[in-house]
């Protein structure tokens, strides 16, 4: 049964109002080191993240819904939408677009556990449309979906049904995969960070955070981003907020960041 997407599910975000670090190092590559490589307002802050780090490494199962966009689109091999044609061993996919990877008119994924359902791995129906984020697995030649049933994007009635994505408008989400698979294909160093920031520039708090992420992996080479800015002493807690207010500091302190390069 699909379930409307929860902010919770979602990677907490990791920003601050920040504090440019004393005479703050450039890296190897001569890039100014972006934001997030400086320290947080307060030590309150650096207790939760300790908490939080410490709570999102305590299982792979925890991490699986915990990853934003661009995780799936730089882990995958193959990106494809498509429907599913037939069960088995295998799903047969009928695809109908690749929009990373070889071309391919169908693939076979493999079907997990009894009845075709175990736990944190994709499920399969016939007829159903989805959207595929899929890498081969270790030593094989065989594909599956990143990060298990979070890499199948399930999409009915026109519109994404997924409870680790936004319920967007299938057409409108499929175009979002493609901005960020166009980052990726993107030679150009300098491009790469261009477009990044143009999608940073959106006021879609989904966008931004994913965004945000992409440019801390390639400017740190890190997958994560581990600030967070705290709700003040007695405000009423209330997760969406807090998650786009540590999505908008991360935007700003970026965009900062990038005014500086030029």
């Amino acid at each position: 049964m699909w379930r409307r997407a929860n902010p919770r599910l979602q990677r907490t975000r990791a920003a601050v109002p920040l504090q440019t670090a004393y005479r703050e190092a450039r890296s190897l590559g001569g890039v100014r080191r972006a934001p997030l490589s400086r320290k947080p307002l307060g030590a309150r802050g650096v207790a939760w993240c300790v908490i939080l780090g410490s709570f999102m490494a305590t299982t792979v199962d925890a991490l699986l819904p915990n990853l934003p966009l661009d995780f799936y689109v730089r882990q995958a091999d193959q990106i494809v939408t498509g429907r599913v044609e037939a069960l088995g061993a295998e799903a047969k996919i009928v695809v109908n677009e690749v929009l990373l990877g070889e071309p391919a008119s169908t693939v076979r994924l493999p079907v997990h556990g009894l009845h075709g359902r175990e736990e944190d791995e994709p499920s399969y129906a016939r007829g159903q449309e989805a959207l595929f984020f899929l890498r081969r697995t270790k030593q094989s030649t065989q594909i599956d979906c990143v990060q298990g049933m979070a890499g199948k994007v399930d999409m009915e009635h026109g519109r994404v049904r997924s409870p680790f994505f936004p319920e967007y408008e299938s057409a409108n989400f499929v175009d979002l995969v493609r901005a960020f698979v166009a980052v990726r294909k993107e030679p150009v160093r300098v491009e790469k960070l261009r477009r990044l920031m143009e999608l940073l520039a959106s006021t879609d708090v989904f966008v931004i955070t994913a965004a945000s992420d992409y440019l801390n992996f390639l400017v740190h080479g890190q997958d994560s981003e581990d600030w967070v800015i705290n709700p003040k002493e007695f405000e009423p807690w209330d997760y969406e907020t807090y998650y786009a207010r540590n999505a908008l500091a991360h935007k700003k302190a970026w965009q900062k960041w990038w005014r500086g390069q030029h």
